[in-house]
């Protein structure tokens, strides 16, 4: 006979996931970033052919720049995020970076998705893609932190016989990431949706994912490893 008190529990409270739903769960918590990287730069092709036919330049020459303005800037981002989020998540320990990053991602792309041709009438007619490598810039600067905290995370709370599976699994979500580009792309064509509506979709789309995942990483604890490194840190300094 189940009591009164039993029923009145919420009901996550009478349900135990399963070792495989555990593991999914931290999958797609852990490699949301991957994913959104991977999708990123293979939607940017798309997002650029598209975008400057909506918005043509004065020459060849100053597309290509432009081009490579909006292809690096991620990139650029990427590789100051993996250093500056790694070394902070050293000192105040993962979640919270692991949450600031997710959120970097999530509004870069959504802001770069809303950039505007005409925001300021001094910055003159190309603006537009200004902003949107500004915008990829803290969108990078959000996945390059990514790389060692899901990497760390991953490895620091899974168990040493599912440490293997879980880390190839998350990285793995490069491959879906190349997968859903190549889908949104396929889908945007046979839609016929106008240029306007197909590089901001696009674009914001990348900040899907980990914005999804934003709760969860807010629900998540701190790793065992570093709480253990925290307090022998403590200890050290106390002492």
């Amino acid at each position: 006979q189940v009591s009164r008190t039993a029923l009145l529990l919420p009901l996550h409270a009478h349900w135990q996931p399963s070792p495989c739903a555990m593991i999914t769960g931290k999958v797609l918590v852990a490699g949301s970033g991957f994913l959104a990287d991977a999708y990123s730069l293979y939607i940017i092709g798309l997002v650029q052919g598209v975008l400057f036919l909506e918005f043509e330049t004065s020459s060849a020459a100053e597309e290509k720049r432009f081009k490579s303005l909006i292809t690096t800037s991620a990139l650029v981002g990427a590789v100051i995020g993996q250093i500056f989020f790694g070394t902070l998540a050293d000192r105040i320990g993962r979640k919270r970076v692991f949450v600031c990053t997710g959120s970097l991602i999530s509004v870069g792309a959504i802001l770069a998705a809303c950039s505007q041709p005409n925001l300021v009438e001094s910055w003159g007619k190309h603006q537009i893609f200004w902003q949107i490598a500004f915008f990829q810039l803290i969108m990078g600067f959000g996945i390059g932190g990514e790389y060692p905290l899901s990497a760390t995370i991953t490895s620091e709370s899974a168990t040493p016989s599912e440490r293997g599976r879980t880390m190839a699994l998350v990285f793995s979500m490069q491959g879906l990431g190349y997968l859903v580009a190549a889908l949104v792309n396929l889908i945007l064509v046979a839609s016929e949706a106008s240029r306007n509506f197909t590089w901001r979709f696009c674009l914001g789309f990348a900040g899907v994912m980990p914005a999804t995942s934003l709760y969860f990483r807010l629900q998540m604890h701190e790793t065992d490893a570093f709480q253990r490194a925290d307090a022998v840190a403590a200890a050290a300094r106390t002492s």
